[in-house]
């Protein structure tokens, strides 16, 4: 538990006049040194602040590599998954064009043949 030592201006005063300080210049030092000792310091960071803060970077960061790393797998999976819809999908436009293109060849001749036997 921090102590307060409240601060004697009177004394810091004539301490300064004996060292060579005019009066209002000691008494300007003697205020900024009170107005120092009010300060609130209590809205700074701490150690255990900047610790718990760099733990608390450090998970997260953590859960948005996992999370990063899930959806990319996500991801490769979802497109792994449309390309094999696509392969399937233009196997099946070949095998109909080949199967055309067959009848379509098997007509031609078979009108030629028929044309040449006549």
């Amino acid at each position: 538990m921090a102590t307060v030592v409240s601060l004697d201006t009177h004394a810091l005063v004539k301490e300064l006049q004996a060292a060579g300080f005019s009066e209002s210049q000691a008494e300007a030092v003697t205020r900024a040194v009170r107005r120092g000792q009010d300060l609130d310091l209590s809205h700074l960071a701490t150690k255990i602040d900047v610790e718990s803060l760099r733990q608390a970077t450090k998970a997260d960061i953590d859960a948005l590599r996992q999370a990063s790393k899930a959806d990319t797998e996500s991801l490769r999976l979802s497109m792994q998954r449309d390309m094999e819809a696509l392969k399937s999908d233009l196997l099946k436009w070949v095998i109909g064009l080949f199967a055309a293109q067959t009848l379509a060849v098997i007509g031609a001749f078979l009108a030629l043949s028929r044309g040449l036997l006549r």
